[in-house]
């Protein structure tokens, strides 16, 4: 699933299960760069980051996660 947000409308798409990293490229208007991830699996995360995304890995610790998005830019 994609989800985006582009001046305050929200839109969510389904992505493909192969190549899924890929396909967020293409379908979207953004660099790798400007995208974040928010993945629990390593695996994923790695990838993108791989690719150029900002990836965060999240364990199910809330604080942790506002903290690790604070650190890329994002308000809270």
């Amino acid at each position: 699933m994609i989800i985006t947000m582009r001046r305050s409308r929200l839109s969510v798409r389904l992505m493909p299960r192969n190549n899924h990293f890929e396909y967020m490229i293409k379908s979207s208007k953004f660099e790798p760069y400007q995208i974040l991830l928010i993945d629990d699996h390593k695996k994923n995360v790695i990838e993108a980051k791989n690719l150029g995304f900002q990836a965060i890995q999240y364990h199910g610790d809330i604080e942790k996660l506002k903290t690790d998005l604070k650190e890329v830019g994002i308000k809270i």
